[in-house]
């Protein structure tokens, strides 16, 4: 009768200790991370704006930064919403893993009660010498005092998972726990920065009335600024030819050509990625009224006093002051490619000047009336083919 028992008891202890805990993996971490990057623009958007509040004029680049603020805050918004599913989906699997749980620790209570009254009856100590003295041989003898033995340790292992199990349990409520809290922070942080979205679109509203009144001016100055960049850059370029027509072509520009194209999407920012905001790309769109725009490069918005830097290793072939308060515009040559540094409030550089990557070209300009400072960058294939900075550029 005793061995029967045990044998019927054998596979629920294999079974029992078989059991593997699972807890689902989640991409909140990352979520959070991604979030974290999104505060950072946010943060510097406030503060380029915040250099524009005390200027005489607002501006078009004012408009432009509320408008990326808009964008970067509804991002985050999307950011918290996914975030709360995956706390709700969270929530739901620890309630599912606390309910095996708890079914599992009333389980092995019922298992070690019904050991408990085999052991009472079968396994006592007069009992286990009757059985073995009632044995036909040795060998019955043996296998008898192996199954006690087995049935003992069996009893020992259900108190000791009944432990794990009940620990297991704690952990996971404690989790479940956070996982509420959290749902409830990340609820009010959403409450909070609906609210900020909402602020900052009738900012946005108040400098678009602002401005309207100055539209077709502000149009036709920025107009009259590409057109001036690109003489200068004419300029530089027969400054190039008629040294060409004086030298015999050099390998290395063919060398320093081939090593530019093969950084396409990997050079860095002229200024670097924490300290800016791209606000106008390049190509055609829209500006804020809905009037069509083409930009032949992009433009940047960052802190006053910014220090621009080289893309690319390469040859300076133009440093130019721009008509009125234009600034300046520094020209590198990268072989039949040239990047273009333009309104800069003064110049480190000079005409044929090597300069290598990262190294320092000149601080961007501020304008004393809005407050923006801003680089317009540019990159072309000589001689006139410009192409987006965005396809070079590191991605942020």
């Amino acid at each position: 009768m005793i061995v029967k028992n045990v044998h019927k008891w054998l596979p629920q202890v294999i079974l029992l200790f078989g059991v593997i805990f699972f807890t689902p993996g989640n991409s909140i971490g990352q979520s959070y991370a991604s979030r974290s990057e999104l505060k950072k623009e946010i943060h510097l958007t406030d503060e380029l704006l915040n250099e524009t509040l005390a200027s005489e004029e607002k501006s078009i680049t004012e408009l432009l930064l509320l408008s990326t603020q808009i964008g970067l805050r509804e991002k985050y918004l999307d950011q918290l919403k996914k975030e709360i599913i995956q706390q709700n989906e969270e929530i739901g699997n620890l309630n599912l893993e606390i309910c095996q749980l708890e079914s599992d620790i009333h389980k092995i209570k019922e298992e070690y009660a019904q050991t408990a009254r085999i052991t009472y009856k079968g396994f006592d100590p007069e009992n286990f010498w009757l059985s073995l003295f009632s044995s036909e041989n040795v060998s019955e003898a043996y296998y008898r005092t192996v199954y006690f033995r087995q049935f003992s340790q069996y009893r020992k292992k259900q108190v000791e998972q009944l432990i794990r199990t009940k620990t297991f349990l704690a952990n996971k409520v404690y989790q479940l726990q956070e996982s509420v809290n959290e749902k409830a922070a990340l609820i009010e942080e959403y409450g909070t920065e609906e609210k900020k979205v909402e602020k900052t679109r009738t900012k946005q509203k108040q400098v678009y009335h602002a401005i309207r009144p100055r539209e077709e001016q502000i149009n036709k100055t920025k107009v009259t600024q590409k057109e001036e960049i690109k003489d200068k850059i004419q300029h530089s370029e027969k400054m190039i030819s008629f040294a060409a027509a004086e030298n015999a072509p050099e390998k290395k520009s063919e060398t320093y050509a081939e090593a530019f194209l093969k950084s396409k999407g990997s050079i860095p920012w002229p200024i670097p990625q924490a300290q800016a905001i791209i606000t106008e790309h390049f190509g055609k769109s829209e500006d804020p009224y809905g009037n069509q725009i083409i930009n032949d490069g992009i433009y940047f918005s960052t802190r006053q006093g910014q220090k621009v830097r080289a893309v690319f290793t390469g040859k300076v072939t133009g440093v130019q002051k721009l008509p009125l308060e234009g600034g300046y515009v520094v020209i590198v040559e990268h072989g039949n490619y040239r990047t273009v540094y333009a309104n800069l409030a003064s110049s480190d550089v000079e005409v044929d000047q090597m300069v290598t990557q990262n190294q320092e070209l000149g601080t961007v300009k501020t304008d004393r009336r809005t407050g923006e400072t801003l680089l317009n960058f540019l990159i072309y294939k000589y001689p006139d083919q410009f192409d987006d900075p965005e396809k070079w550029i590191m991605k942020k």
